[in-house]
Parts: structure tokens; sequence; C-alpha cells
């Protein structure tokens, strides 16, 4: 990237773009992606989010993003949703292509579940990301999605 903006609602965390993801202060066909990790479980309204990202987007755009599935209620600000593929397939169906692959299995959002809380145990993790055997990725039982969604070529 020759240029990245971050958006956030803080002054405070020195954002290139002040604002709420709802009604982004951004023009319409500004940028080619736009990443979203860990965001839209956090949004009142995901849809209006997704929308605005579509808006946001040049024709050919790339939307990225990553959500939890099984994963703790974390407040920072508001924790609202958790999503399927499905429904992040749904939620993106305004976009020309749209794929999405599950993060982890089972024993990762066990891990994930035993971990989240202040404890000596996270920095467990640290060490079994090296581990090249850990079993892959379930779709029947992942610890979050991430999807990507392609604005249609010649789309407004």
């Amino acid at each position: 990237a020759r240029r990245y903006d971050r958006l956030d609602l803080l002054v405070s965390r020195r954002p290139a773009v002040l604002g709420d993801a709802h009604r982004l202060p951004i023009g319409d066909g500004t940028y080619d992606l736009v990443l979203a990790t860990e965001l839209l479980e956090h949004c009142h309204t995901p849809a209006a989010v997704v929308d605005e990202v579509h808006r946001v987007l040049r024709p050919g755009g790339r939307f990225v993003c990553s959500v939890p599935f099984i994963y703790v209620i974390h407040d920072d600000p508001d924790d609202f949703w958790r999503f399927t593929a499905h429904g992040l397939r749904h939620l993106l169906r305004d976009f020309a292509r749209v794929a999405v692959w599950p993060l982890g299995n089972r024993w990762t959002a066990i891990w994930d579940l035993i971990t989240a809380r202040p404890s000596g145990l996270k920095y467990v993790n640290h060490v079994l990301r090296v581990i090249p055997v850990l079993p892959r990725p379930n779709p029947g039982c992942p610890h979050g999605y991430v999807a990507l969604a392609y604005k249609k070529e010649g789309a407004k």
C-alpha cells in the first residue's frame, strides 16, 4: 500500500479518520481495500457498517474482515454479535464475490475460552503457534472467520 488510513471513534488513539463505522466520514469510491479485523461484533448495526464499506470502496475494491464465533464476551467498548459463515455471506450479499474461511477448530475455541481472562496460560499461546501438528481449521466448529468480498467492477 502506498497509503493507509486508520479509523477510530477516539481522538486519543490518533486516527487518520475520526468517525463511526456506521456513518463513515469518507467519500464514495475512495478506497481499494477496507480491512476490519474483529470489528463487526462491536457494531450495533453491522449491516449499516457493511453498506458504508461498500459505498467507500472503488469498483473492484475488496473488503477483508475477521469476526469471532466461539469467543468470550469482550466489552471493548461493546460486544453485540457472533457470526456464522452463513451469516457473513448474508451480510456481504451485495458484493459480487464472497469467500469465507473458518479460523481454528473446537480445540482452539476451547483454548481461547480457557485463556481469555487474565491468566498465566495465555503465554502458552505463543508456544502453541509454532507447533505444526495442531488440528486444521474445522468449518463446523471454528473460533472465528475471515471473509474476503469483492465489489462489482463498474458498481457505484
